[in-house]
C-alpha cells in the first residue's frame, strides 16, 4: 500500500517543499475550498530498530493527487482564494477540455460504442464533480487529478458502462476496434489503484473486465 502512495502520489511534506516561500497555500486553499483535500490519509503506528536502539511513534501520512501542485499554482496565477471562483474556474477548464475532445478522433469512437450523441454534464452533475474534486475522489481515480483528465475519465467511462449496459453482440468489428481504441484511451488516464481498491474499481470494469470478454486476440 505504501509502496503505491509513494509511486503515484504527492506526500503533504514532500509536497509543502515545491511551494518555496508560500508555506500556507496548501493548507489555505483547502480550507477556502478551492483545492483537493488528500486522497488518501494513512494514520498508523512507526516501530523500527536499529544501531541505537528501538523507536516507535504514530505516524500520519497524507497523500496528494501529482496534479495538485499544478492546480495551486494555477489558482495562484488567476489569483482564485474563493471557493466560488474556484469553482467556475475549474468549471471552465472542463469546458474548455470536452470541447476539444469533441474534436479528436477518439470522440469518434466513442459516440460509435456508446451510440449517443456527446454532450456536456447537466448543473447536477457539475455540482458533483465538483465536490468529488474537492473531497480528493479523483487523485484516487485519475492519473493526476487535474479537470483535464478528469473530463476524459468521466467521458470513456459512462461510455463503456452504456456499452457494458446494451449487453452488446460479440461480432460488431467496427464497434469493437472502437471499443478497444475506448478502452486503450482510459488506460492512459486512469492509475493502478491501491491493492484492496482494485477488484471494486473502474479500471477492473471498464478495462480488464472488458478486455478479457471483448477484447480478446
Amino acid at each position: 500500500m505504501l509502496n503505491y502512495l509513494f509511486q503515484f502520489f504527492h506526500e503533504r511534506d514532500h509536497l509543502l517543499t515545491m511551494f518555496d516561500k508560500d508555506v500556507t497555500l496548501l493548507d489555505r486553499q483547502i480550507k477556502n475550498q478551492c483545492a483537493p483535500k488528500p486522497s488518501y490519509e494513512v494514520i498508523a503506528p512507526l516501530t523500527c530498530s536499529s544501531y541505537f536502539g528501538a523507536f516507535s511513534e504514530q505516524s500520519e501520512l497524507h497523500f496528494f493527487a501529482t496534479g495538485q501542485r499544478q492546480w495551486l499554482f494555477d489558482l495562484k496565477a488567476e489569483q482564485i482564494e474563493t471557493g466560488l471562483k474556484a469553482q467556475a474556474y475549474f468549471e471552465s477548464r472542463c469546458a474548455k477540455a470536452f470541447e476539444q475532445f469533441r474534436q479528436t478522433e477518439i470522440a469518434q469512437h466513442v459516440q460509435n460504442v456508446g451510440c449517443e450523441k456527446l454532450t456536456s454534464l447537466s448543473k447536477q452533475r457539475r455540482d458533483e464533480t465538483w465536490r468529488h474534486f474537492l473531497d480528493g475522489t479523483y487523485g484516487v481515480c485519475t492519473t493526476n487529478g487535474l479537470p483535464e483528465t478528469i473530463v476524459l475519465k468521466q467521458t470513456l467511462v459512462s461510455t463503456i458502462d452504456r456499452f457494458l449496459q446494451h449487453q452488446p453482440k460479440k461480432n460488431n468489428d467496427v464497434e469493437l476496434e472502437s471499443l478497444l481504441k475506448v478502452v486503450n484511451a482510459l488506460d492512459q488516464v486512469e492509475p493502478p489503484f491501491a491493492p484492496h481498491e482494485r477488484l471494486r474499481s473502474s479500471r477492473q470494469r471498464c478495462i480488464v473486465n472488458v478486455r478479457a470478454t471483448y477484447l480478446k486476440s
